[in-house]
């Protein structure tokens, strides 16, 4: 078995496949394909600006996960799809402690978000590390990126130069 594809998908791909890859596609193939450059993800030109934009960085424990909610309901006070919006965050920043070196002492994750007029877009950024995908039994565990998937009007994975990762959401105020 694919050690990532355990780690993302725990078990296939969900029914949304990714814009341009195939459907069966394994999970290394799923990550390639999310950490490539992608052409349009916003759903507004990118000369508009947005009209809010907030970072803060937490410390990387699971406590700090409820704090992150918090931080989201008071950016994003107003936005349609807040309940949705803020469990997608829950589950980023859960991934972010419990997979990354972000959950060692003294390391931590950091939540942008950026609230536009027709939609909020949610970042967090952890502190590098391997994936290693949990051997718990898919029904106890690992849907986060799949509840992602369902909630988001689209997301992704992208890496840096220090090998931390950013995972993000785009959410369109109209569930549609």
């Amino acid at each position: 078995m694919d050690p990532v594809e355990g780690l993302v998908w725990h078990g296939g791909l969900p029914p949304k496949t990714p814009a341009g890859l195939a459907s069966g596609a394994r999970g290394t193939e799923v990550l390639a394909h999310l950490n490539q450059p992608q052409q349009a993800r916003l759903s507004e030109p990118a000369t508009q600006a947005a009209f809010m934009r907030r970072s803060r960085s937490f410390p990387g424990r699971a406590d700090q996960i409820s704090v992150a909610r918090g931080f989201l309901n008071e950016v994003a006070q107003g936005f349609p799809r807040a309940d949705d919006a803020t469990l997608c965050l829950s589950e980023l920043a859960a991934n972010a402690v419990v997979h990354s070196a972000s959950g060692h002492p003294g390391k931590q994750f950091t939540v942008s978000i950026k609230v536009h007029s027709d939609y909020l877009r949610v970042e967090v950024l952890d502190d590098g590390g391997p994936w290693t995908p949990r051997r718990d039994p898919p029904d106890q565990c690992g849907h986060g990126l799949l509840i992602v998937d369902r909630l988001a009007s689209r997301w992704g994975i992208e890496a840096d130069d220090r090998a931390c990762r950013t995972v993000w959401f785009e959410m369109d105020g109209d569930p549609a």
